[in-house]
């Protein structure tokens, strides 16, 4: 078969398809000519192929790695100039392998492959998946894959972009909030927290006390505040200087610490004052308490001279509520009676008599 293209007029030509065969003709050999018009076809065949060149060149100039890939099988039907770039493998070898291959997370891949998303588009992206290049290199890449009929078989393209350095941007930035959460949070505790003594301050306090007084109401449980003062803490201070004092400070939050329970509450109300916080504590418990505690800072082996506190106590009222500056204010004038009493003396607010054992 011949293809011909004959001039029939100026400026118009017209293809043919000749065939030619031997045959006999009036009794003598002779040859005989067929020509078909495929003027059409060879106009659709030159705009097939003007198509499939711009869509090759489009194919090869993007800039991400491109795959044309069997949906059944994961085979690698096409891949650009970019993926051989990418991955470090000749085309050659890359129409040799499936997508799979590619992946470091071969089990993912192939689950995606054979399974084509149900948008309407048919259309998937996957954010991040892990891939490895012919050296071994695994890296992040992410993902977009268009399903659709190619040749009577289910394909897909594969759009890859390798996505590392905005993996390590991204890892950067949550590493970057961790740290500024954690600064926040160091901020937050130092916030509320007596550098000398290391317990809880009086801002603390203040939002602990309206916690418990609505969980003591919600419960109808009991409430206790207890309010500590260093007596003669002064004429200590005067004596044997403020480096001295703090050190005192520091040992009588220690002692408070240890002999408070874990639901216990212990802050350093200002100066030489301490408040503690007892849940489910009736007065009879909180006086209990309060002496062990005097008892304890009383027998302390202090190194300069023995140490004393007063204390004073309040407990919530059940059925009869007050305010939160109420109850520390029952506290106050509890202590104030201990210092008039003579220091060194525990008493509740409810009755102000002074108890010591």
């Amino acid at each position: 078969v011949l293809e011909l293209q004959v001039p029939i007029r100026p400026h118009e030509t017209r293809w043919y398809a000749t065939h030619t065969m031997r045959t006999i003709w009036q009794e003598a050999p002779a040859i005989l000519t067929i020509a078909y018009d495929i003027t059409e076809r060879k106009a659709t065949e030159e705009a097939l192929h003007e198509s499939e060149e711009r869509y090759r060149q489009l194919f090869e100039a993007e800039s991400d790695a491109i795959f044309l890939i069997d949906n059944q099988s994961g085979k690698i039907l096409e891949a650009n100039s970019a993926a051989v770039s990418l991955y470090g493998f000749s085309r050659q070898t890359l129409l040799t392998m499936k997508n799979s291959d590619l992946s470091a997370e071969p089990e993912a891949t192939q689950r995606v492959t054979q399974i084509t998303p149900p948008n309407p588009e048919n259309i998937i992206n996957i954010p991040l998946r892990w891939h490895k290049k012919q050296d071994g290199t695994v890296f992040p890449v992410e993902i977009t894959g268009r399903f659709f009929q190619w040749q009577g078989r289910e394909v897909h393209i594969a759009a890859i972009r390798d996505i590392t350095f905005r993996h390590e941007a991204e890892a950067r930035i949550l590493a970057q909030q961790k740290q500024l959460e954690e600064a926040n949070a160091r901020l937050k505790a130092l916030a509320n927290k007596d550098p000398l003594t290391a317990l809880f301050n009086r801002r603390a306090f203040d939002e602990r006390l309206k916690q418990e007084m609505a969980h003591a109401s919600r419960q109808a449980s009991p409430l206790s505040v207890v309010l500590v003062d260093i007596d003669f803490f002064k004429t200590y201070n005067d004596t044997f200087g403020h480096p001295a004092g703090d050190e005192v400070l520091q040992s009588l939050a220690n002692l408070l610490e240890k002999y408070s329970r874990t639901d216990d509450f212990v802050a350093r109300y200002g100066g030489e004052e301490f408040i503690l916080l007892l849940p489910h504590t009736t007065p009879k418990g909180a006086i209990q308490f309060a002496n062990r505690c005097r008892q304890a800072i009383e027998s302390h082996p202090w190194p300069r001279q023995g140490i004393t506190a007063s204390f004073g106590i309040a407990t919530l009222p059940l059925k009869s509520p007050i305010s939160a500056h109420e109850l520390v204010t029952a506290a106050d004038r509890a202590l104030y009676q201990s210092k008039k009493m003579g220091r060194n003396r525990v008493t509740h607010a409810q009755n102000c008599d002074t108890i010591q054992s």
